[in-house]
């Protein structure tokens, strides 16, 4: 494999992770905001 195409994938991975992690940090503030109701 390329060094580029391993350093894109890497990249592309995290990403997808980072996005993943976003996406999960709203859910849990949103749940934290009902329970402060």
């Amino acid at each position: 494999m390329n060094i580029k195409q391993v350093l894109s994938e890497q990249s592309e991975t995290m990403s997808a992770n980072s996005l993943r992690m976003t996406g999960i940090n709203s859910k849990l503030s949103e749940i934290l905001l009902k329970f402060n109701l």
